[in-house]
């Protein structure tokens, strides 16, 4: 839940800041993370115009904070940061939906704001956002100034302005990428993983529970293509497929997978792993799940489902670890579990 700030929310902010600060020491920017939080002077000013925003959690504490200016002619994004520990659900972009929302109710055009250009989890990720760079002879004269004053710090990582469309819809969905997690690398589904894959999925062990027989190359080369199409005919399904390769093997040992749909003003994915036998009992299904999970809230998946067959404790084992419980519901004879 969004709501305007409070005079009594400073002491989360300032707490949020200091944990987020901390992320960017890993990146060579200690300086970020030794920087004094907001104080009461300069947050009292954003309370006053109606400019500062929280996220509040079920239990009703800040887990996120938006503050707005208004530079030129447009809204400017002061600062939107979000409790590391509620990271990766969803949470930033959803503030800057709120952010586009109170632009265009103001008439303003556009949203703008200054972040690191190379920092992950900065312009590559308000880029997905629908951020574009702006150029200097574009920037207006207040924009300008605040860039001129960023310099003054010499950060040691260029600064850069970006902007988007305030009445344009954030991305539906981003396009597919590329993950890592500590053992694994997840690559993208394409056809050229059938014949990999025909062997990762050739034991006979694999079917104990769903039955049905190991695919030919033929087989996942007509099922790959389907599948790369990303969604459903009518647009209504988004299709995200994963193929999990260990980082020291060349060959492929499974697969995740989420079909993504709006459930009201939800977003919802039901997900799905697969690794093979000589794969199992490693955590490699938990780790590359977890990865893909982690990636879809910060996508904007709200909630997760997966369905899983009685007496599969492997994958009851998986489902618990990814934060998803057993629900009373049965569908093809399979448990629907969710988040």
């Amino acid at each position: 839940m969004h709501r305007l700030a409070v005079p009594a929310d400073l002491r989360d902010i300032r707490a949020i800041e200091i944990a987020a600060g901390e992320d960017f020491r890993m990146v060579g920017l200690g300086r970020v993370a030794d920087d004094p939080p907001i104080t009461a002077a300069d947050f009292d000013p954003y309370l006053d115009r109606g400019d500062a925003w929280v996220t509040v959690a079920d239990g009703g504490h800040v887990i996120a904070y938006l503050l707005l200016d208004t530079l030129d002619t447009a809204l400017h994004v002061e600062q939107v940061t979000v409790h590391p520990a509620q990271a990766r659900r969803g949470h930033g972009a959803a503030l800057i939906a709120l952010a586009c929302a109170t632009a265009v109710s103001r008439g303003l055009p556009a949203i703008t704001l200054t972040t690191f250009r190379e920092v992950p989890w900065n312009a590559p990720y308000y880029a997905r956002l629908g951020f574009v760079e702006v150029p200097v002879a574009d920037r207006g004269p207040e924009l300008s100034g605040r860039i001129a004053a960023e310099a003054e710090h010499r950060w040691p990582w260029p600064r850069v302005a970006m902007a988007r469309k305030a009445d344009s819809p954030l991305p539906s969905w981003p396009a597919i990428e590329p993950l890592e997690s500590a053992r694994l690398r997840l690559e993208p589904l394409s056809v050229d993983h059938a014949d990999g894959m025909a062997t990762a999925l050739s034991d006979a062990a694999l079917y104990e529970f769903t039955g049905g027989s190991a695919p030919t190359v033929a087989e996942l080369v007509r099922r790959y293509t389907a599948q790369c199409l990303g969604g459903s005919p009518d647009g209504a399904q988004r299709w995200l497929n994963w193929i999990i390769v260990p980082r020291d093997r060349a060959r492929p040992v499974g697969y995740v997978q989420a079909s993504i749909e709006r459930a009201g003003d939800a977003v919802v994915a039901d997900i799905a792993w697969v690794v093979c036998p000589a794969a199992q009992r490693m955590g490699i299904a938990s780790e590359a799940a977890a990865a893909m999970t982690d990636w879809l809230r910060e996508a904007g998946v709200e909630r997760f489902t997966a369905s899983i067959l009685p007496d599969h404790y492997a994958s009851m084992g998986v489902a618990r670890r990814l934060g998803l419980h057993a629900t009373s519901a049965v569908v093809d004879g399979e448990a629907v579990w969710e988040s």
